[in-house]
């Protein structure tokens, strides 16, 4: 499984909208910590995997933005995938 954690609810939407739309199972819960992890499994196409890579860096910049934006409080932001 692949582990992707975003903060913001909308993006975490965004996200999962994203990967039902290329016919990939996500499933979100909460983070320990504080937002969201969504998974999505292991062993998919290429070309699936990298349009889901690139859709997340997109994400992961616009919840940058948005942390700093914020203000005070930043955040670490990482991707972890487990094999």
């Amino acid at each position: 499984m692949n582990e992707y954690i975003l903060f913001d609810v909308a993006l975490c939407q965004r996200f999962l909208a994203f990967l039902a739309g290329h016919g990939v199972p996500g499933e979100v819960r909460p983070d320990l910590i504080e937002g969201f992890v969504v998974t999505a499994p292991d062993g998919l196409p290429d070309e699936i995997d990298q349009a889901i890579e690139d859709e997340y860096q997109v994400l992961m910049a616009e919840q940058v933005r948005l942390v700093e934006g914020a203000g005070e409080g930043g955040r670490t932001l990482m991707r972890i995938a487990a094999t």
